[in-house]
């Protein structure tokens, strides 16, 4: 959030100065018919928004009770930079007065949240939340699930007895699995 708030300070204090030079050499000429570059660089730009309050926003709007956007606060700032939850459920539990089953049950909604995954504990659960419960991601899911260490031997047609499926079934799947993001 630091940075964050760093570079929004940083992107405040800048002007366009910089650019005289090429405009006056005609490197970017006006057409009045295309967009204006610098609009469209502004517009590009990553938003300034945190992850944090990205999820905060989403905790608010699923979340009805005062006691739940806490909970969800409290997890969502001690996400790791990697968007996992590291720290113990009882810590939490015991800082806000909650029960550690209130806690997890409010962090499994978080895990379903965008970008999803995040709050997840472990890389498996990570890539599940990813993945849905659509009945046709079933065999992505037992990869997940089971197969992880396998895939990352490659030992695919260890994977495709196991799935009882061909090894080109189990590429396709792991193929599937890269788009994935571990965080």
């Amino acid at each position: 959030e630091e940075e964050s708030n760093d570079m929004r300070e940083r992107i405040e204090r800048a002007d366009a100065s910089f650019m005289t030079p090429y405009e006056d050499q005609g490197f970017f000429k006006r057409d009045p018919d295309r967009i204006d570059k610098n609009r469209a660089l502004e517009v590009l730009t990553a938003s300034s928004i945190s992850l944090a309050d990205h999820l905060l926003e989403q905790a608010r709007a699923m979340f009805s009770r005062e006691e739940e956007i806490e909970t969800a606060r409290q997890i969502i700032y001690n996400l790791d930079s990697d968007g996992y939850l590291k720290i113990e459920i009882e810590s939490i539990a015991s800082l806000i007065g909650a029960t550690p089953d209130e806690i997890e049950r409010v962090r499994r909604q978080i895990t379903l949240f965008d970008p999803p995954g995040c709050a997840s504990r472990t890389l498996t659960e990570c890539l599940l939340a990813q993945v849905g419960e659509e009945p046709e991601n079933e065999s992505l899911r037992r990869l997940i699930r089971d197969h992880l260490e396998d895939l990352s031997r490659s030992n695919y047609e260890l994977i495709a007895r196991r799935l009882g499926t061909g090894t080109e079934e189990v590429l396709r799947l792991a193929a599937r699995l890269k788009r994935l993001s571990p965080r």
